[in-house]
This record gives structure tokens, sequence and C-alpha cells, in this order.
């Protein structure tokens, strides 16, 4: 886009009064020329001085706009950026996304477990779970820029059009896993103990407050593990798809959002529960099996609960020194295996048991036959 930059205050002015002037003249011609049927010409025409003193002539007609005389400098504004088109709504997983100076979104940019980066164009809203947003100087989001568990941070020139919503406390895709994974590099570790004392003060909590619906679940698990596996496994595998699409869905507005974060925390919440029927339910059997007297249900937890860490313990010890690092890697696939199991068989079990709320039913014994008359 071109603009004429014409000095003098004098011409200014009187290039503003033609204009006017113009805009005036053109209209009245247009309304007689739709009564009469006849077309008629409008010329405006004005002399004014520039800063020199020299007379520029200013002519409005048919033909545009015409400068004779004096001093005229057209100039082309610095920043000309023809936008690439980076898509028109994105959703990214686990990855950082970075929109270029010279790209433009035409929709919605969602991203779970990443960070954005914009310095060019994101034509509606930018959110972000478990990540940053990083707002340049030239960049412009027409829409609202939403971070949960994550900072939100704009250079001086970054233009905001919607609502600026930032949530920097806990947030589970970022910082918090309930069992160690294989190929997770989210904790180190010295980081892994961390791990096992949360899971334990939670597990701890869920005991001291509902101990009954636990014990209950956990009889349910163990007089049929791999059927509660099995529904366990099912519940994740279809439970997890609708909860991604939810929260996905939910996200993209700015009402949907609290829901979505409440969906995924009651979702964390009842993994919670079935990983403590899990460890419940391994730490009863290793004390039957070792002979320990005491029946304390915390105890038993923290039985449970060292068990299902011990492989993952020995992994991450291995993986410290690099001749080991093989051996560990063994470790940790198998402590990832026995968490996962254990884990959705609790799941299973707490559906079985209805969260606790039903008393496993020991089938009726099968009568004995009567003896045969002879």
């Amino acid at each position: 886009m071109r603009r004429l930059n014409i000095s003098g205050v004098g011409l200014a002015r009187g290039v503003s009064f033609l204009i006017i002037v113009a805009a005036i003249t053109s209209a009245s011609i247009t309304e007689v020329s739709g009564q009469a049927g006849t077309a008629d010409t409008a010329r405006v025409e004005e002399t004014v001085k520039d800063e020199e003193g020299k007379q520029v002539r200013i002519r409005i007609d048919e033909e545009g706009i015409s400068i004779e005389g004096g001093d005229v400098e057209i100039e082309e504004p610095e920043d000309v950026r023809a936008y690439r088109k980076k898509g028109t709504d994105i959703v990214k997983f686990g990855e950082d996304v970075y929109v270029a100076r010279d790209e433009m979104i035409r929709g919605d940019l969602v991203v779970f477990g990443g960070d954005v980066t914009v310095e060019g164009i994101v034509g509606g809203n930018v959110v972000v779970i478990g990540g940053d947003i990083e707002v340049g100087s030239e960049a412009e989001i027409k829409g609202d820029a939403v971070v949960l568990g994550g900072n939100l941070e704009e250079e001086v020139g970054a233009v905001i059009h919607g609502e600026r919503v930032m949530f920097k406390g806990f947030f589970p895709f970022k910082h918090v896993t309930f069992f160690p994974t294989f190929h997770s590099k989210v904790f180190p570790f010295v980081f892994f103990p961390v791990k096992f004392v949360l899971s334990l003060i939670l597990s701890f909590l869920i005991i001291l407050f509902i101990r009954e619906r636990i014990l209950r679940s956990e009889r349910h698990l163990t007089t049929g593990v791999f059927k509660s596996f099995g529904i366990g496994f099912l519940i994740i595998f279809v439970g997890g798809i609708t909860l991604l699409i939810l929260s996905i869905l939910l996200c993209i507005t700015i009402i949907g959002i609290p829901l979505a974060f409440i969906l995924v925390v009651s979702s964390i919440g009842i993994l919670l529960f079935a990983w403590t029927i899990a460890a419940y339910a391994l730490g009863e059997a290793v004390r039957k099996k070792l002979q320990v007297q005491s029946t304390n249900a915390f105890l038993i937890v923290f039985i449970g609960t060292t068990v299902l860490f011990l492989p993952g313990f020995i992994g991450y010890g291995l993986s410290v020194a690099p001749l080991f690092s093989p051996l560990g890697a063994f470790f940790k696939l198998i402590g990832f295996l026995i968490t996962t199991f254990a884990e959705l068989a609790g799941l299973g079990a707490l559906f079985l048991s209805r969260f606790g709320g039903r008393e496993l039913v020991a089938p009726a014994p099968v009568p004995a036959p009567a003896p045969e008359t002879p």
C-alpha cells in the first residue's frame, strides 16, 4: 500500500480540505446523475505552498489526484509482508509449534504438552495446555491467549485482541506422571523418589478417607485379576479416546476450558483410586507371603507401592552409569509393564465394585448330590 507524504502544514491542510470537498461534490453529482440520467464531471483545484514557499497545485477530478510543483515524496511502508498460510485449525500433541514472522494461521491453535512461539499472525485462539506461549514484538493473536500449566510471555509491541487467561498451577500433562514410563525424559533419576513419595502420600489420603471402598474394590481385584485387567483395558481404550476428544472440543472455547480442566482432574483422581487399589492388593499379597503380622492399611499400601516402584528404582539407578544403561532400560521397561498392568487391573476392580459401593458376593455353594437309594 502506497501513501503520499507531502511536507508543509499548509499543504497538508489543503490536501485534507480538497479530499473533503471532492467527497461532497462527488456525492452531490452522483445524486443528480441518478435523477437526471446524465453524467457530469467533478473537478476541484487548490493551490498551496510547501515548506520552501513553492506553489503546489492539487487537482482532483474523475481521473484521480494530480499534484504539480513543489516537493512530493512517496514512501513505501517498512513492514510489507506477504503471509504464508500455515493452516486453518492446528492441534498438536507433545511438540512445540513455531509461527514464523511471515506465517499466518487462519483458525485456532491448540497444543498439548508443548510450547508455542508466535511471531506471525494467528486468526483465532491460542490454547496451550502444559506449556508456554511466547508472543513476539510483531505478532498478532486475533482471539484469546490461554495457558494452563505454563507462562504467557509478551514482547513489547505484541497484539492480543482477546482475553489473556493463565493458570500456572499443577497440571498433569507437563509435570506429573503416576507411574514410571520406559521412554520418559521428564523425570531423571534424582526426581524418581519424588514420584514415589507423591504417590505414597496420595494413596495414604485415599486410604484415610475412603478405606472401606478401597477394601471392597480390592476384594474384587484379588478374586478376578485378569477379569479386572480386561475391563480396565477397555475403559482406558474407550474412555481415553473419549476424554481426548472432549478435552480438545472444550478447550477451543473459553467457556469450555474450566470444564475440560475438571474433566481431566477427575480422570486423574479415578486413576489414583485404581492405583491405590492395586497397591493395596499387591501389598496384602506380599504381607501374607512374608508372614507379616501387622494388618495396618498404611503399611500394606507402603509395601505394595514399594514393590511397584522397585523395578523403576533399579532401572534409573543403573542408567546413571553408561555401561549399565541397556540393563537399566530393561528394568524400566519391566517397571512400566508391571505398573500398567496394576493400574488397569485396579481400574477394572473399581468399575466392578461400582467405586467400592458393592461388596463382593461369594457364589452360592453347589449342593452335594443326594445319596443314591438302593
